[in-house]
């Protein structure tokens, strides 16, 4: 997280499902399935995308039937730390913190992980 945010607006593209086999897999083996040009998610671009496509299909991605989470990359803080977002169900779209870290707003830790894999985002200036 950063206080400025982006340092320029931007596009992006991210897959609608888990990148096939990257299910349940470390994150280093996770990033071996991205094609060249894609990249893991940030937590927040994660969010931001899952909720933006609900608000305009009504569909939940990465939901709780089957609970499904993608690991997001590093937050730049905390370079041991992960985050996964998904879990979507009519209440809540979750992220999880692997521990506890001191932010100056809450989110709400989320469900018992299931299915964790990788989603691909791509940026566009």
């Amino acid at each position: 997280l950063s206080a400025a945010g982006p340092s320029s607006p931007y596009w992006l593209l991210m897959t609608k499902d888990l990148i096939p086999g990257s299910q349940n897999q470390y994150f280093g083996v996770q990033k071996c399935f991205l094609k060249p040009g894609y990249g893991a998610p940030g937590f927040l671009e994660a969010a931001m995308a899952i909720y933006l496509h609900f608000v305009k299909t009504g569909t939940r991605l990465f939901s709780d039937s089957p609970l499904t989470y993608t690991r997001c990359k590093c937050l730049a803080h905390q370079s041991t730390s992960f985050t996964k977002v998904g879990g979507f169900d009519p209440d809540n779209l979750y992220v999880w913190f692997d521990y506890v870290i001191n932010l100056t707003f809450i989110l709400r830790v989320g469900k018992t992980v299931n299915t964790t894999g990788l989603a691909a985002v791509r940026k566009f200036n």
